[in-house]
């Protein structure tokens, strides 16, 4: 089979986005198990045969500035949608594409639908009638309402939609209504460490705890810090080990505090050695960093599927991560991990107490963790239902075709 995704960015590694890499992972996967794999992008740092980098707004045309002006919003979004489109049908003339696959971003989809001659799948990785609450304090401005129907109208002509999860899934129905195509909950794939690379409670810091996450509220950063502070005045020893991102935190003025800033209004001076604020790292430093901290905290106020919770627990590191979106279909709380409710300061800091007072408790759940991430998210399993799933939508494209149907 002959596959394309349209991704934020390659290779792997480049940027903190889970979307780039699910798609690197199942890519790989697909390959080795016969399939070609075709990625079309907008920002590219390695090049790659395999990989088509696109620059919509590069070379505008003098028609092209003159509808920016008149509306940003509706240029913005036809430019880069046509773009896409025009991707894929360089790849169906030249490399028999038979499936092309995209997130639900902006409704892009549409557009690139109205102009392939192959079905077109929609991934719910994160629809903005979900995440714009996230980062936009008035979301019914405009662009945000033009943009959340777009996303609609895309899943409603779409040949396909996949979702990480059921709850987004399920979400995504409630409020557009169901798509008139086959839909499927398939989670992105991991591939679980070997047993001599996991985490160890006797090679690890027992008073270090990791986050891996964008700075921003989406994250729950404050809630992370505000539940730091406090065990950090019980607790002489313990330590925060920040990765990610620096997004800034909106503050209730309206502005944006980076973590620097942060830090100085909201924590005690005290505690300032005490958090290490990492930025981006290599992937091979993360992995040796998570197995080296005591546990692995996710506070996000919302996770459209969860990849930082199954990155954690692949190295069968102990997981307390927040009980919203997808993240409950993966952790099943005093199995493999604890859950907590989002903005719970005082949830989260009993948790990380519980697992930081009962070693042989952190022990069983990053086990248990490990072997949960083996049996729900291999690589392979998780492709080949991929494969399943784009040959039964191929199927009754190829039908619609004959029947003389509207696609």
């Amino acid at each position: 089979m002959r596959i394309g995704y349209y991704i934020p960015g390659w290779p792997p590694g480049s940027m903190p986005n889970g979307i780039v890499t699910t798609y690197g992972r199942l890519g790989q996967r697909l390959r080795e198990m016969g399939h070609e794999v075709f990625y079309v992008t907008g920002t590219c740092e390695a090049p790659d045969p395999w990989v088509t980098v696109i620059d919509p707004f590069s070379e505008l045309t003098l028609f092209d500035r003159l509808r920016y002006k008149l509306n940003f919003d509706n240029a913005h979004f036809s430019i880069a949608a046509n773009s896409i489109a025009g991707a894929v049908e360089h790849l169906v003339r030249n490399n028999s594409l038979e499936i092309f696959q995209m997130e639900e971003t902006n409704g892009w989809a549409r557009k690139v639908i109205q102009r392939v001659p192959i079905p077109v799948v929609v991934r719910l990785d994160g629809p903005w009638f979900l995440h714009s609450r996230m980062h936009s304090e008035n979301n019914s401005k405009l662009p945000d309402a033009n943009r959340i129907k777009r996303e609609g109208k895309a899943l409603h002509v779409a040949a396909g939609v996949t979702a990480p999860s059921r709850n987004v899934l399920d979400l995504a129905t409630k409020f557009y209504g169901r798509p008139r195509c086959p839909t499927e909950v398939i989670p992105s794939p991991i591939a679980v460490k070997p047993y001599s690379a996991r985490w160890r409670i006797n090679n690890c810091d027992r008073n270090l705890i990791l986050f891996v996450g964008r700075f921003d509220r989406h994250k729950g950063a404050d809630i992370l810090l505000a539940a730091f502070a406090k065990l950090a005045q019980q607790r002489p020893r313990i330590r925060l080990a920040y990765v990610g991102p620096d997004a800034g935190l909106s503050s209730n003025g309206g502005g944006v505090l980076k973590f620097g800033d942060y830090i100085n209004a909201k924590i005690p001076s005290a505690l300032f050695e005490r958090i290490e604020y990492r930025g981006l790292l290599p992937d091979i430093e993360l992995e040796k960093l998570r197995t080296e901290a005591y546990l692995t905290v996710v506070c996000s106020r919302y996770e459209t599927f969860g990849s930082t919770v199954i990155e954690a627990m692949a190295t069968g590191c102990p997981t307390i991560a927040t009980h919203t979106g997808g993240i409950p279909e993966i952790i099943t709380d005093g199995r493999n991990g604890l859950l907590v409710p989002p903005e719970d300061v005082g949830g989260l800091t009993e948790a990380i107490t519980r697992l930081l007072d009962d070693p042989n408790l952190a022990l069983r759940l990053g086990g248990q963790a490990a072997r949960d991430c083996c049996a729900g998210f291999d690589p392979t399993t998780i492709a080949q239902r991929f494969v399943d799933f784009y040959s039964a939508v191929i199927a009754r494209y190829k039908e619609g075709l004959r029947g003389g149907r509207p696609l």
